[in-house]
């Protein structure tokens, strides 16, 4: 996950090369992603740059961050 386009395009190298960043809907990718990706047991990596490095956080931590963050908006 990246916050801007640019960021992602930045990473788009190696088994990578040719992908276009694709904005997700921020609900959707809450409420159908996050639990997906949780039941696959997959983490996710937050801001990763081109050498791979980022932040790793589970699924259900980052629902629950961004679920918090949202309520704000509401």
């Amino acid at each position: 996950m990246w916050p801007h386009p640019d960021f992602a395009q930045a990473c788009a190298t190696g088994d990578w090369a040719g992908c276009e960043p694709a904005a997700i809907d921020i609900y959707r990718f809450v409420e159908d992603w996050l639990p997906d990706m949780a039941s696959k047991g997959l983490s996710i990596a937050v801001f990763p740059t081109p050498a791979m490095r980022g932040v790793w956080i589970a699924p259900g931590e980052l629902k629950s961050c961004l679920e918090e963050e949202l309520a704000q908006y509401e």
